[in-house]
């Protein structure tokens, strides 16, 4: 249990990150956010 709990948190962290990955870059997209819009 102990080896999987770190592995499947890094593997949902890239899974998350690659579905939504404006939401996790809130500040570093907040620029790019404004100049699109």
């Amino acid at each position: 249990q102990m080896v999987k709990l770190p592995i499947r948190r890094e593997r949902a962290f890239p899974r998350v990150v690659k579905e939504r990955p404006w939401k996790y870059p809130k500040p570093q997209k907040k620029t790019a956010s404004q100049l699109l819009n």
